[in-house]
């Protein structure tokens, strides 16, 4: 079945304190939270342990290379994005091997290409995500692709079971 998709709603607890991972320092993926003081990573919708918690459970909307700026600095990197229900994570190469970030689509507030050009901004609150596509058309494919996953998030849409026939 579908697994809940509710787990972009993480949070890391250690005793009673709770705290929200920093997304830039690629911290635990948000929607988990610490059990006891192992830190042991639980997801709140599932229950499934975070090692046991296969992000390939989400189906992928769109994959590809694009390039984004740095929370601290404004030089360029490249970087593969993986946009599904909940997100558009990136990782240092197309291996998914190293998770650089995550940012959530419940906390996007808007996603404004930039004319004339193959950049585009995501804004969440207190920060915007400057991103470079591969092309124009590439530029457009992911604004359209990501609005149209926030927007499923948004109403309730994403996992909710299709209505029946008849």
């Amino acid at each position: 079945g579908v697994p809940p998709l509710a787990c972009s709603e993480m949070t890391e607890r250690t005793g009673s304190i709770a705290r929200r991972p920093s997304m830039s320092t690629g911290g635990p993926c948000p929607g988990f939270e610490a059990a006891g003081v192992f830190k042991r990573h639980v997801c709140k919708h599932c229950g499934k342990a975070q090692s046991e918690h296969d992000q390939s459970d989400l189906p992928r909307i769109r994959t590809g290379y694009m390039m984004k700026t740095g929370a601290d600095h404004k030089k360029y990197q490249k970087r593969w994005f993986v946009l599904d229900a909940v997100g558009l994570k990136y990782f240092d190469g197309e291996d998914e091997k190293k998770h650089s970030g995550t940012i959530p689509l419940s906390e996007v507030q808007s996603v404004e290409p930039v004319p004339s050009s193959a950049y585009f901004n995501i804004n969440i609150p207190g920060r915007t995500y400057n991103i470079q596509a591969l092309s124009t058309t590439d530029s457009s494919a992911w604004i359209a692709d990501i609005k149209a996953a926030v927007d499923a998030l948004k109403a309730g849409a994403v996992g909710a079971p299709a209505p029946a026939a008849g």
